[in-house]
């Protein structure tokens, strides 16, 4: 080392793309929203499946967590942590009973062009944007 160099105290991030459209969705950017569904949808139902054991519910819970997601994006905090780690949390949350669920299914008839990803039953990320209102 050469005299007067620092060495960096931490290694530097990789690039936090899941922050980045949570930032993004805060705004309501329904692309950014659509993007991070898709990033981010089958680990967290992965996730809420672990947690409660039953593919019904995991489906209904883990629209609960985009739902939440589209709601709450601007309580993200990059300085408190990545991402990547803030969807799981909310899913870890929502799935171990963190308040009480309201079923998405009545929200449907708000937007009956609510698209269902065939066979999982899952929101499409334009559709729960669509039964929330973002244009």
């Amino acid at each position: 080392m050469v005299e007067g160099e620092t060495v960096p105290d931490v290694a530097p991030r990789r690039a936090d793309v899941e922050g980045a459209l949570l930032c993004r969705v805060a705004a309501g950017d329904v692309a950014a929203f659509d993007d991070l569904y898709g990033r981010c949808a089958a680990a967290v139902h992965g996730l809420v499946l672990t947690v409660l054991r039953d593919r019904a519910q995991s489906e209904e819970v883990t629209q609960e967590v985009f739902v939440e997601a589209w709601r709450t994006a601007s309580r993200f905090d990059a300085d408190r942590g990545g991402g990547r780690a803030w969807l799981p949390a909310v899913a870890a949350r929502l799935a171990r009973g963190g308040r009480p669920r309201r079923r998405v299914a009545r929200l449907l008839p708000l937007a009956p062009a609510v698209a269902v990803v065939a066979g999982g039953g899952l929101l499409a990320a334009r559709g729960v944007a669509a039964v929330l209102g973002a244009t």
